[in-house]
């Protein structure tokens, strides 16, 4: 087996979420900003992955210096596979966490043409190498002790009459050889091989890449007049080539391309979200989004004031599932007895698994807390359902939207728009920041409510619609694209305008909708539990009485 360190991959260590992903795409936008240089970059990056024990690229043995490459190779698999604690990639999460970052910093790199100091830090060692799963490490241990198998380090294979020649200093005569070196992206090497990428640098529609590949634009992945390149090809722009996810993307930014979008930027998001059930879900269900499509989330929670000693008796079971059922029962259930990854984002005591900040905030408008904001380098902020009003500062801090539920500018409940006749209800989106060109209303969803058994399922129903506005509009931002006057038309459509018949919907049926609430919290093994919870805080403050056995899901 020829490999050209004389080495293989590192075993794959357990994949553990790492807690401070946001901490790496701030200190990418600071290196992209020119806040720091690339020395610092990598080595505050380094300091970050050994605090967590992620940097562990080094696998030599002082000892086995005299031994060959397959002893050595032997030795390391039974010391990695053997050792549950220091075996493998320590911190996988490490590794996987630096992925998406690691191809911004190689851009860096080769803008200020500083490649060659990535090669001399141990922290992109860490970065770029290879892993393999424990199943391969199995199959490679049993090979390594057979006689007739042998590791050799070598690039290249000679051919000589009917047999193949290997190695740098002990020349292997084989029968049969198996290419596993990686992927080429020498061009001319490629070329030799495939006649369309000759012709195409002969008539210089494309331009070959001295780090690799060819040319092509780093947001679209396009090498010239609508001809674009992935994989190996793209290897001096992206570098990193072989890792499936960062195909993906790859894929994506050419498939926006064909159909005429403009390239999609990774943006910093604050999302500054009430504490009520429907902005709960909402941020539930916009935070995964918005991790596939590149972007970083940073999460801001709000206290709402209690106002439930000023309601009227028929509005305290209402308020119980609108404002208190998710801070006072839910989040302790789930700290207590776990749930779904997305419960960890309503909490900013529970550490979460996708690695982003979730923070406590009394006052967003607090200069203190618009100064710490600087620090995470926020593009754009959506206050989710917030009866907060933003003041100047805020606003001019970031890009900065409302979602409400309701239409603009009046916002009227559920309850007042059926007393109007009307028969849909929806979200709207609105920019707060000053900006004349999209300035009001940017956009309204809707749908009928007219089946909904009570005012809080409809509300439930459409808090999908605040999911789709919230992700669309953070989308268009990322690639530069304003709400234009025909766009926001066509979103916006009947502010709830029905046949004119005047409706009732009662508040709140409790038996339709507790199912409901408590499946975006729960897994199948914590579900009765948080139900039964659920129904003795239920009986204990509305001396509402429930028999699980009637709830359906």
């Amino acid at each position: 087996m020829m490999s050209k360190s004389g080495s293989l991959p590192r075993i794959e260590g357990p994949s553990l979420h790492f807690r401070r992903a946001y901490a790496l795409y701030s200190l990418i936008r600071s290196l992209e900003k020119g806040g720091i240089t690339l020395l610092e970059c990598l080595d505050q990056l380094e300091k970050m992955f050994l605090y967590y024990h992620g940097i562990s690229a080094d696998a030599s043995d002082e000892n086995t210096f005299n031994l060959s490459y397959t002893d050595t190779v032997h030795r390391h698999l039974i010391g990695e596979m053997n050792n549950p604690v220091h075996g493998g990639v320590w911190m996988q999460s490490a590794l996987d966490a630096s992925k998406s970052i690691a191809e911004r910093i190689w851009r860096c790199a080769v803008l200020i043409q500083e490649t060659d100091l990535l090669g001399q830090h141990l922290c992109w060692k860490f970065m770029r190498q290879g892993t393999m799963s424990s199943y391969h490490a199995k199959i490679m241990l049993d090979l390594t002790s057979r006689e007739n198998f042998s590791i050799i380090q070598d690039e290249g294979v000679g051919y000589k009459e009917n047999y193949f020649l290997m190695g740098r200093k002990t020349r292997f005569r084989v029968d049969y050889v198996v290419e596993a070196t990686g992927l080429e992206y020498d061009v001319n090497t490629i070329s030799s091989q495939s006649p369309i990428l000759r012709r195409m640098i002969q008539k210089e529609l494309v331009d070959p890449d001295s780090l690799g590949g060819i040319r092509v634009g780093f947001a679209n992945n396009k090498a010239g007049p609508d001809i674009y390149a992935i994989g190996s090809l793209t290897k001096g722009t992206h570098h990193f080539v072989a890792d499936i996810e960062r195909i993906a993307s790859h894929a994506l930014r050419i498939s926006d391309s064909l159909v005429g979008l403009q390239p999609s930027q990774p943006v910093h998001v604050a999302l500054f979200v009430d504490r009520d059930f429907f902005s709960t879900v909402i941020l539930m269900d916009v935070v995964p989004k918005l991790l596939v499509k590149g972007h970083m989330p940073f999460i801001f929670l709000l206290d709402k004031p209690d106002r439930s000693i000023y309601l009227p008796d028929d509005e305290r079971e209402y308020h119980f599932f609108e404002s208190l059922v998710v801070p006072q029962v839910i989040i302790p259930h789930c700290e207590a007895h776990g749930g779904p990854p997305q419960v960890t984002l309503t909490t900013s005591s529970a550490e979460n698994e996708y690695g982003i900040l979730v923070e406590q905030v009394k006052d967003i408008n607090d200069p203190g807390f618009l100064a710490s904001l600087g620090q995470y380098h926020i593009d754009i902020g959506i206050l989710i359902g917030s009866e907060v009003k933003a003041e100047e500062d805020l606003r001019e801090s970031c890009r900065l939207y409302q979602l409400k539920a309701g239409y603009y500018p009046s916002y009227q409940s559920i309850r007042q728009v059926l007393e109007q006749g009307g028969s849909k209800f929806g979200y709207s989106l609105e920019n707060l920041s000053e900006n004349p060109e999209c300035d009001g209303l940017l956009s309204t969803k809707e749908r009928s409510i007219t089946k909904a058994p009570c005012v809080f399922s409809a509300l439930l129903n459409s808090s999908e619609l605040g999911v789709e506005l919230a992700v669309e509009a953070i989308d268009r931002f990322s690639r530069g694209t304003l709400f234009s006057t025909s766009w926001r038309n066509l979103t916006t459509l009947s502010n709830g305008r029905g046949d004119g018949g005047k409706r009732s919907l009662k508040l709140i049926d409790i038996r339709s909708i507790i199912g409901r609430v408590v499946a975006p919290f729960t897994t199948a093994e914590t579900r009765k539990r948080l139900l039964d919870v659920i129904i003795e805080e239920l009986r204990f403050m509305t001396d509402v009485v429930l028999d699980i056995k009637d709830i359906s899901f």
